[in-house]
């Protein structure tokens, strides 16, 4: 059997810093085994570790005027900004080399359990924690808060139309872009649905606490969503959605075999920007709703 260890801990040094040292061990059984180590911090209890983590923590000279509950917290927040992501890393690399290896032994996992989702029909107010619901205005009317709150300021807009096929009503996996507020609507005002969850994006050199973060290959950190943070919006009429930076949404899904959607994001989007949480092979679960 595969294992996953980790194990966290403070050392103090002798200049009387406290910070978190961080291993990881994993043994992998299959055609291979594999045993990786991983050290995060410096080198704790020498005088190198000490004068190294003080010069990050911007105590060199006047740690005497600081009290030691103090210098712990700049020097664990120094392990974030600077080790966070190496720890990130390495570790979802153990957890692919583990499924991996399951796969190779011939390990197999139960099917995913089936969750039943019940679609909420998406307004201004009820889809107001992922982004808006844009509906028809008047000519000539002003812009204001009723309309798109767009940020397309980290690349080229690209409008297009989508023609999308065999979109049924299954959510398996979800996605999230951190760099554009998406805009999705149906050409026509047909019927149309969206899972969606939360932005769960995080800035590790902002936060003191630890949270399960993970690394995307885009190079942001988040919060993996959970199965309860999951939901799904009918959407229907002359109306599109703006989706707030890092909402995760799966989707459009229709009953029809074939529908067209115009789209608001960046020219690179899919390219550079593209983050997938897959909740069958993470959770074990996936998601299922019925027409309304």
């Amino acid at each position: 059997m595969s294992r996953l260890r980790c194990q966290t801990g403070l050392s103090r040094t002798p200049g009387g810093v406290e910070y978190r040292a961080v291993e990881v061990v994993a043994v992998i059984s299959g055609n291979e085994l594999e045993e990786k180590r991983l050290d995060v911090d410096e080198l704790i209890g020498t005088e190198e570790g000490r004068e190294k983590a003080e010069t990050k923590a911007g105590l060199g000279g006047n740690r005497t005027r600081l009290d030691s509950r103090r210098r712990r917290n700049f020097v664990l927040k120094i392990r974030w900004t600077t080790y966070g992501q190496q720890f990130i890393n390495d570790h979802n690399r153990i957890k692919i080399a583990r499924e991996e290896s399951m796969e190779l032994s011939g390990e197999s996992k139960p099917p995913p359990a089936v969750l039943k989702l019940k679609p909420i029909e998406a307004t201004p107010e009820t889809f107001i924690e992922f982004g808006q619901v844009i509906e028809a205005s008047p000519d000539g009317e002003e812009f204001g808060p009723q309309d798109a709150q767009l940020d397309l300021s980290r690349g080229i807009p690209r409008f297009y139309i989508m023609h999308l096929k065999d979109r049924p009503f299954k959510i398996s996996s979800i996605t999230h872009h951190a760099s554009v507020t998406q805009c999705l609507g149906s050409i026509g005002g047909h019927v149309w649905y969206l899972g969606v969850a939360k932005s769960s994006i995080v800035d590790l050199s902002e936060t003191d606490k630890d949270v399960n973060a993970v690394q995307s290959r885009c190079g942001h950190c988040y919060v993996p969503p959970g199965v309860d943070d999951v939901c799904v919006f009918r959407i229907s009429g002359p109306k599109f959605l703006k989706l707030n930076l890092g909402t995760w949404h799966a989707g459009p899904l229709f009953k029809a075999d074939t529908m067209d959607f115009y789209n608001l994001e960046l020219s690179n989007t899919n390219v550079v920007d593209h983050t997938t949480h897959n909740f069958s092979k993470k959770n074990g679960v996936v998601f299922l709703f019925d027409e309304y």
